[in-house]
């Protein structure tokens, strides 16, 4: 009952040492937080669960900021890192 999301688990947690291998500690820790949004729409999706105006504008901040990450590594600015 249990195998088949503890291969999910390590194929996620590959993927996740692949991916920071290929970008900045940062911005991997950033891009995490849209399991946050993903959860909120899955949660509404197939639970049927209602959420409310406060969980919804978390959501879009989350999305704005995950926005701004990416094109901030798009873009290829620095802001006086490392």
């Amino acid at each position: 009952m249990f195998a088949i999301p503890a291969v999910f688990d390590i194929i996620a947690s590959t993927l996740n040492n692949v991916a920071l291998t290929m970008v900045a500690g940062s911005v991997y820790q950033m891009m995490r937080g849209l399991k946050i949004a993903i959860t909120a729409f899955m949660s509404v999706l197939f639970l049927k669960r209602k959420l409310y105006r406060h969980h919804w504008s978390s959501v879009v901040v989350i999305f704005v900021g995950l926005i701004l990450v990416g094109v901030a590594v798009l873009t290829g600015s620095n802001s006086g890192g490392i």
